[in-house]
């Protein structure tokens, strides 16, 4: 009896090993994946990015930051619409933290910007600016978006708070 005990002891331990040791190497795999994939899309090697991001969301559909980039691919690619629909998506997530909101309001935010829908691009840099009311990207977003949209005043105003958050004159 004992040593059917222990036979069923070792064979639980052997197997809770496999299963810590196939997680840690699926988890880094992902992140060589994902460092692959930023390299990739800094490099302008589109599909190879897309690639990537995909097989990560594949393997963990929980990855955020690897379906914001997903989308960016895409948006980088000429393919807004559907850049949009990912990152619109990921709103309705639990689990997402203040800087992937961020970085998620700064894709839609481009998103936007490129099918040249200024006053979408403009109320996702005011969502960030309610998350980080320094955020300077979006301060400096929010200018350029008001200039390009013949807002001159808004476009000044914060254009002085930019100014006045950098410490530039």
């Amino acid at each position: 009896m004992t040593i059917i005990f222990i036979i069923v002891l070792i064979v639980l331990c052997f197997l809770a090993i496999y299963i810590y040791q196939s997680k840690t190497n699926q988890t880094s795999n992902i992140k060589e994946l994902y460092a692959e994939g930023l390299d990739m899309l800094v490099s302008g090697k589109r599909q190879s990015a897309y690639k990537n991001f995909k097989d990560i969301v594949d393997k963990d559909s929980n990855n955020i930051k690897a379906y914001i980039r997903l989308g960016q691919v895409l948006r980088e690619g000429g393919n807004e619409l559907k850049a949009i629909k990912i990152h619109k998506n990921l709103l309705f997530r639990k689990n997402i933290n203040s800087y992937e909101l961020i970085e998620l309001h700064k894709n839609l935010s481009l998103d936007y910007f490129k099918i040249n829908s200024l006053e979408e691009s403009i109320n996702e840099c005011k969502k960030i600016l309610k998350i980080d009311n320094n955020n300077e990207w979006a301060i400096h977003q929010l200018v350029v978006l008001y200039r390009d949209n013949n807002q001159w005043d808004e476009a000044t105003e914060y254009l002085k708070m930019y100014f006045e958050k950098t410490g530039k004159k």
